[in-house]
């Protein structure tokens, strides 16, 4: 630990490690999020992100400093958001104490190739040159962005830079070459490549350059760690140290004790540093910069384009409006969401969001979308949908971030009876018709991206969801709701198609659906925001926006009063204190969807037609009433009158009567086609489309095989104790156990000719001094290297939680994206065979590629008995295939639910399939060794790959080969299927190591 004497730097009281409490997440601490934009790059010309990490209560009316935290090599923008890094933790933390002062973090990709491309990741030149050039992408397009949109304290005294490894490297030569720009330097465990290394390195500078010039200013704070025991840059950070020493540069120099180039690192020096940031200001001149800040700041109109300055005020006043009559006037709005309607309950099930991919004919380019089912979702049931769309810059995942709300407050209510079961969709509403669009930007060009989602939506995602789903169609059966620009999207196509629409709800609606002069052409004149004569008006229309929202301004009250100027019956209500954020979503959310599908509950239906009833007879009597006054007042001298009257009421009567049996007539034929339709459904539920290799249009059909254990009675594996089940308990967290984390990284393949990723699961005491197995555990169709890592799945949990019982080794697992086409690009994702051969490659990519990079750039006990393949669904079917054509390689094998074609079969949801072996080939060659364990599983209520389980396992009982085969009661193809066969399989690896 050497700190200098004199100066700002000798009051810090740095520590050599970081306190683990900091890392943890504390009772009455408000904690930031991390919030993902992406910005257009002018030097690498491409779309490119980062994580911008705001104080919890940020706000306009105040300038907060900056820190650039950058990441190291071979990672990314979410880089330090993992696990055991602690960024936004002990930020808030500190802020909590007093010790550290409010800021905004921002987390770019330091990875910035001139072309925008770059090279396959690895430690030449030519992929460091990336690195290199991130000083331009930070000056010229990452500074000027934050200090556009965000509510910034300008000059060197309110901005830091600091980074791990790689990050770190370029923090001392960025902040050395820019003492102008960066008053506070951090570098934690920084990578060589500073200075010149003979044969390696050339070098960005020279060790006596590592200084400020002659008539800079000095940085405030100057900071370099490492860990003790890091193998990685090894002596370099010292080289640094030493090198600002001979400079006479004053610096705070220290090392973690025991910390590797690893999280710890990190974290010991990240907690130190900013805890004495902007120390340098104290109150009078904060007093004094916010005074001159304010006389500069500049106002701005409700359009799109934010202000260089601080973001404008807005103030409107507290309201709501709710008709009078009909179904809208009997719901009970409130003006905002309850606190705990947000937050997790026990005893209430939660729904998860699954993120698929489907390929878009309208701008021919795969896109992806979040389905979220109920908890019980059965395809036995049909379910109302909701659309529900994000605001600009956002996408599929935008409104599934802290705060929003959107399952919490779902499924709660649904719980408490306050709503009922649905599908929701969360797709992508960002849908340029070339599929790659322009710059994100608040010009015409790239919001016509958006206007184009109507095509998107109407002509593809609504297709897809109907088809895959056990859907409820029809207007009275669909919603669209959306925020921001998904909420003006919203009133233009809830308007457009009020016969697809039934439920429309417009949160803080963006601007564009009106003309804007100079601004926005309009998508409709402001007296067209209504339903076109003779089409059904909504159910429910709803319009909502927050009291200080000075993004959309005063949009939202445009809309609502062409509406009222429509004569279109809505609810209209401001949000509370509430800006263009998360609080006025979850307020429009939370009153929206109480009252979905209202209209189709029997009762309200039986008191609406007592209430239409009531009215006829009520009109009838005054009109009963009106014609014997009239008749009083005619007296004798209207008796001709009355005549032509009883006259015309004998006609009125008789067409009554005939308009009725007319009626009834009309009822019958209606009734007749509506059980003939509904025996025709019956009959194509009963045999699914088998001719197109995709799911059938109706329902998908059910799925019901009996629970049985079949285990070797000799040999290694009659000595499992293998159970039908995943112990729920195993899939959870528990005190005094220590979880991996997985880390994804970027692998160039030779096969397939690009840069792939996969995700890394190390022991969490993983160290070079030890050699681990190896399990490559590979995803379903239509997922990719996340896909185990999904929530329900337990990948990490069960193995950490069996390694700490005692009932499972350590061990490496990788989990790769097991879509490898061998052009590197493939076709659209289906059921077809043209797409499974994407699957079928995989074998040339995991034994070429994958496996030598692993046990490259890992500490792996090679060989078969070291090595295992496990998979679910089409991860299973590869496993079965690869591991019995090289058994040489694979010594234990698990197929959790494996999809058809390893044999030839014909499949009722995916066709026909020619299969990869025939039934007899499932077995090991002569003369190659048997794996150790080799295992099959499948849920009993499995409706996806239904009895292909099975005939895999009747393949290799027919060819003698010895395997554990069971099932899992009341398991479909999910969760639970997968656990209960990895659970198992985990616990029965490296055994035969045992002395």
């Amino acid at each position: 630990m050497e700190v200098p004497k004199k100066g700002y730097m000798s009051k810090l009281e740095v520590v050599n490690t970081c306190p683990p409490e900091a890392k943890e997440k504390k009772e009455g601490v408000k904690y930031s999020k991390a919030e993902k934009i992406t910005y257009y790059s002018k030097g690498t010309k491409v779309n490119r992100k980062m994580n911008v990490i705001l104080p919890p209560d940020y706000t306009t009316e105040k300038k907060y400093p900056v820190l650039y935290y950058l990441h190291g090599i071979f990672n990314n923008e979410d880089g330090l958001l993992e696990d055991g890094m602690g960024t936004i933790e002990i930020y808030n933390n500190l802020v909590k104490e007093g010790k550290a002062k409010e800021m905004i973090i921002i987390l770019p990709d330091t990875y910035a190739p001139a072309d925008g491309v770059g090279v396959p990741p690895s430690f030449d030149p030519e992929h460091v040159a990336g690195y290199d050039n991130f000083i331009n992408e930070l000056i010229n397009d990452i500074m000027p962005y934050v200090e556009k949109h965000y509510s910034v304290a300008k000059g060197r005294e309110n901005t830091a830079l600091a980074g791990f490894s790689m990050g770190g490297r370029n923090t001392l030569y960025i902040g050395f070459t820019h003492p102008e720009l960066f008053g506070y330097l951090g570098a934690f465990s920084p990578a060589p490549g500073v200075f010149p290394i003979e044969g390696e390195h050339e070098g960005l500078m020279k060790p006596e350059d590592l200084k400020v010039k002659d008539g800079k200013e000095e940085p405030i704070v100057k900071m370099i760690s490492v860990g003790t025991k890091d193998f990685v840059v090894t002596n370099n950070p010292e080289t640094y140290h030493n090198a600002l020493k001979d400079n006479n540069e004053e610096h705070i120099w220290f090392t973690v004790p025991g910390a590797m180039h690893d999280s710890d690192a990190v974290s010991a020096g990240y907690y130190n540093f900013i805890q004495y940031l902007w120390k340098n200001l104290d109150k009078e001149e904060e007093k004094e910069e916010k005074e001159n800040e304010e006389k500069e700041e500049e106002t701005a109109g409700p359009g799109f384009e934010f202000p260089d300055g601080p973001l404008p005020e807005w103030d409107a006043p507290v309201v709501m409006e709710v008709p009078k009559k009909g179904y809208m006037s009997k719901l009970e709005v409130v003006n905002t969401c309850p606190p705990e309607a947000k937050e997790k309950k026990e005893g209430v099930k939660y729904s998860k969001a699954e993120k698929i991919t489907y390929y878009s004919k309208g701008t021919k380019v795969n896109r992806k979308m979040n389905v979220i089912l109920p908890p019980d979702y059965t395809t036995e049931k049909k379910y109302p949908v909701l659309y529900y769309l994000h605001g600009i810059f956002n996408n599929e995942d935008g409104l599934l971030e802290d705060g929003m709300g959107t399952i919490e407050i779902y499924n709660n209510l649904v719980k408490e009876g306050k709503a009922k079961e649905m599908i929701i969709i969360l797709p992508d509403t960002y849908a340029p018709t070339d599929g790659v669009g322009v710059p994100p930007s608040f010009d015409p060009e790239h919001v016509a991206g958006y206007d184009n989602f109507i095509n998107e939506l109407i002509n593809d995602i609504m297709p897809y969801v109907e088809k895959h789903y056990s859907v409820a169609k029809g207007r009275e059966n669909t919603a669209l709701a959306g925020f921001s620009m998904g909420g003006r999207n919203t009133l233009y196509i809830g308007f457009t198609h009020p016969e697809l629409f039934g439920y429309l709800g417009a949160f803080s609606p963006a601007p564009g659906v009106f003309p804007i002069e100079g601004e926005h052409e309009g998508l409709m004149k402001p007296e067209e925001l209504k339903v076109k004569d003779g089409k059904e008006e909504p159910i429910v229309k709803m319009i909502s926006v927050g009291t200080k929202d000075f993004v959309v301004t005063n949009n939202p009250e445009t809309y609502h009063n062409a509406l009222k100027e429509n004569n279109e019956e809505h609810i209209w209500f401001t949000v509370p204190g509430a800006m263009h954020d998360s609080d006025a979503v979850s307020a429009g959310y939370y009153n929206f969807i109480q009252y979905l599908w209202k209209n189709l509950d029997k009762e309200e239906e039986k008191d609406d037609k007592k209430d239409d009833d009531e009215e006829v007879e009520d009109a009838e009597e005054v009109e009963d009433e009106e014609s014997d006054e009239k008749e009083v007042e005619v007296g004798t001298e209207g008796v001709e009158e009355e005549d032509s009257m009883e006259e015309d009421t004998n006609e009125e009567d008789e067409k009554e009567e005939k308009d009725k049996e007319e009626d009834t007539d009309e009822e019958d034929e209606k009734e007749e086609k509506k059980e003939k339709d509904k025996e025709e459904d019956d009959k194509k539920e009963e045999k699914p489309d088998q001719t197109n290799g995709e799911f059938p249009e109706t329902q998908i059909p059910d799925w019901n095989a009996p629970v049985v254990m079949e285990v070797p009675k000799k040999g290694y594996m009659s000595k499992l104790d293998v159970v039908n089940t995943c112990p729920p308990e195993a899939k959870e967290k528990k005190e005094g156990v220590k979880y991996s984390k997985a880390e994804k990284i970027t692998y160039y393949s030779k096969g397939t000719k690009v840069n792939r990723k996969m995700n890394v699961i190390l022991p969490p005491d993983y160290t070079t001094e030890k050699k681990y197995p190896v399990l490559y555990y590979l995803h379903g169709i239509l997922n990719n290297e996340d896909g185990l890592l999904e929530d329900g799945m337990g990948t990490i949990e069960i193995y950490n939680n069996l390694v700490k019982e005692g009932k499972a080794k350590e061990m490496i697992i990788i989990l790769p994206n097991t879509y490898a086409p061998a052009d590197g690009v493939g076709v659209e994702p289906g059921f077809t065979q043209e797409h499974f051969d994407g699957y079928d490659n995989f074998i040339n990519e995991l034994i070429n590629d994958i496996m030598p990079y692993v046990e490259k750039h890992y500490s792996v006990a090679k060989g078969r008995e070291n090595t295992a393949l496990a998979g679910f669904s089409m991860g299973g079917r590869n496993t079965l295939y690869i591991g019995f054509t090289h058994p040489e390689l694979f010594g234990y094998l698990g197929a959790f639910s494996p999809a058809p074609g390893v044999i030839p079969t014909v499949d009722a949801l995916t066709g026909e399939h020619k299969g990869l072996m025939k039934p007899e080939d499932l077995k090991v060659k002569d003369g190659k060794p048997e794996p150790i364990v080799k295992m099959i599983s499948v849920g009993t209520k499995d409706f996806v790959v239904s009895a292909n389980p099975e005939s895999y396992h009747k393949a290799l009982k027919d060819n003698n080969e010895e395997h554990i085969w069971f099932t899992v009661p009341g398991a479909m193809h999910d969760s639970d299927a997968v656990s209960a066969g990895y659970y198992n399989f985990i616990q029965y690896l490296w055994k035969n190591l045992d002395n």
